[in-house]
């Protein structure tokens, strides 16, 4: 999953430099599938908030790994172009709602059989009971 920016001239309507990737993701290991997550919202802070999912992996410690991008809350800071990670040990966030500066909701998805939503904090690690919880 990558994430680029594109500078405009809001009275030409044309791009003012190329394209820029300011974020990119680990590379999704099987072809495509429908455990990415993926979802943007843009904060009132000049940050990018993303979901990404674990890409359907079945081992719980590749979204629970630091060095990883899979199954995690990124906030992409649009200045510096720097990004950290909020939240680690999702499976396929779906939901995503900046509500003010300073408070942020994530709403985890859930699977087909049972519908849920979840609140996600900053520096929350869903773990692997949550994980197994979500598959049943």
């Amino acid at each position: 999953m990558a994430v680029s920016i594109l500078s405009i001239d809001e009275k030409e309507l044309r791009s003012v430099r190329p394209w820029e990737t300011i974020f990119l993701g680990d590379a999704e290991p099987v072809g495509p599938n429908e455990s990415g997550g993926g979802r943007i919202a843009v904060g009132a802070d000049d940050k990018l908030y993303l979901t990404i999912g674990d890409y359907g992996i079945t081992d719980p410690q590749v979204s629970q790994d630091p060095s990883l991008s899979f199954g995690k809350i990124a906030e992409i800071d649009l200045e510096t172009k720097s990004h950290r990670f909020l939240s680690s040990g999702h499976r396929n966030p779906q939901g995503l709602v900046v509500t003010r500066p300073g408070f942020k909701l994530w709403l985890r998805g859930a699977t087909s059989s049972r519908r849920a939503c979840r609140l996600c904090h900053a520096a929350l690690r869903m773990g692997a009971v949550d994980r197994a919880d979500q598959r049943n």
